[in-house]
């Protein structure tokens, strides 16, 4: 048990190992990555007041920064999975991780772990300078974020296994996640909150993966 333990999570820091080396070997596009997130925290955090014709308040200003997390963590977590199988097929690679000793779903599972802590700590980190450069006083609830949060996340590790699905099917899947992105944008509270919604849109909105923490 102990080594089964001890071989799975050598395969996780492989994983984050190879991660890592990817972020580094192309780290401009990274970089372009975290700056587009803290550009889109700000404009959560300045232009809730102007489209409302009024001053945010701060409990709904935190709501929707924790929604947008929400989101772009959804979207990592979703992505990954038809990306990697993607990219594994084009490069002719997908059959050797069938052939691993670990086998393609330990793999692409342990891919997803690393995925999710890297995109928690660049949304994270932009989150938290875009709340230092407005100003803005939040209370988030660190203990409900770290427990709450990844357990909402794991939720739509199931629509990432259906996108996976559809590549190796379809091999061209980018528009369905796509189509994916602005679903959760819109059905999950990131950017309208649920309660404006009519009720048969707030009813399906509810049966969807989400933050439910109480700010």
């Amino acid at each position: 048990m102990t080594s089964h333990l001890t071989s799975h999570l050598y395969l996780l820091l492989e994983e984050i190992r190879r991660l890592v080396a990817l972020m580094r070997r192309y780290w401009m596009d990274e970089l372009s990555f975290a700056i587009t997130i803290y550009l889109l925290f700000l404009g959560v955090l300045y232009m809730g007041g102007a489209l409302t014709g009024q001053v945010v308040q701060e409990q709904a200003k935190a709501a929707t920064l924790v929604g947008m997390l929400m989101w772009q963590l959804s979207l990592g977590s979703m992505s990954v999975l038809g990306w990697s199988f993607y990219n594994e097929a084009a490069v002719g690679t997908l059959e050797h991780l069938y052939l691993s000793p670990f086998g393609a779903i330990r793999v692409f599972l342990a891919r997803s772990v690393a995925n999710f802590l890297s995109m928690l700590a660049v949304t994270s980190i932009s989150g938290a300078l875009a709340i230092l450069t407005t100003g803005v006083r939040l209370h988030l609830p660190p203990l409900e974020l770290a427990v709450i949060l990844p357990a909402s996340v794991a939720g739509t590790y199931g629509f990432g296994f259906l996108i996976a699905a559809l590549t190796l099917t379809f091999k061209r899947t980018q528009q369905v996640m796509q189509l994916l992105q602005f679903f959760f944008l819109i059905f999950t509270g990131a950017a309208v909150p649920l309660e404006q919604m009519h009720w048969s849109l707030r009813a399906f909105g509810e049966l969807l993966p989400r933050s439910f923490i109480q700010i």
